[in-house]
Formats: C-alpha cells, structure tokens, sequence
C-alpha cells in the first residue's frame, strides 16, 4: 500500500496546488482499496483483468496530479476528464471482476459508491459543474 504525507507530496512535485493534496490523497485510498482486492485475484484473470483494474486505477491518481500542473484551462478540463474515465473504467472492470466472481457483490457495491464520490470530487476540484453532469 502506498501512502504519503503532506511533507513528502511537497517534495514530490513542488509545482503542485495545495489544494491538489486531499483530492489526490482521496485518489491513492482508492487505488489502495482495489488493489487490496486485485492482488488476490489469480495471475491469469481471464486477459489481464486483473492488471486492466490495477492499471485504470493508478491512471487517477496520475491524472489529478498532472491537472494540479496544468496551465490553462484547456489542459485542466483534459486531465479531469481522463481521470473521471479512468473512474469509470475501474469501475467497469471491477463489475465484469464481479460478474467472473472475483469480488463480491458488497465489494462491488462498495467501489461503486466510492467510485461517485471520487468523480463528484474531481470535478468539483476543477469546478466543472457540466462535467458533473456530464459523469453521472
């Protein structure tokens, strides 16, 4: 499981907006939950789901931190996008996950919920009212 404080997210990139901090510590929680799950499904889930799901997830986190850099609001809308459809992604995978009995049905459910939250936070991060909309 990976996690950071506050003084080594600084260090890590020190062009990053503060308020960038809680939305991407919120996006590294998420991606500790699946993996917590991921790396109990077997090496050869039926192509790669297991490493689609691991893969999607990560790209969130990725996602928030190159929006936090992001210099016009172009590149900003760009990077919240890509990271609302790594969301769903995960999402998606983790129900076909479901459906192959990988996880259960309360997991699921779980990570679904989840998952909303954190598109309702990314998009309010970047204050995108229509991409709200737009996501749900």
């Amino acid at each position: 499981m990976y996690s950071i404080n506050d003084r080594q997210f600084s260090r890590f990139d020190p062009s990053l907006r503060r308020d960038t901090l809680d939305v991407w510590k919120e996006a590294v929680e998420f991606i500790n939950r699946i993996n917590g799950v991921a790396v109990t499904m077997p090496d050869d889930a039926k192509r790669g789901l297991k490493d689609k799901i691991l893969a999607s997830s990560v790209r969130i986190a990725d996602r928030v931190a190159k929006a936090s850099r992001s210099r016009s609001q172009h590149a900003l809308e760009s990077c919240l996008r890509n990271a609302v459809e790594a969301v769903h992604e995960t999402i998606a995978q983790l129900y076909i996950a479901r459906q192959w009995n990988y996880v259960t049905a309360d997991y699921f459910q779980k990570m679904f919920e989840e998952g909303r939250g954190m598109v309702e936070k990314l998009c309010l991060f970047g204050g995108f009212e229509y991409l709200r909309r737009e996501a749900n």
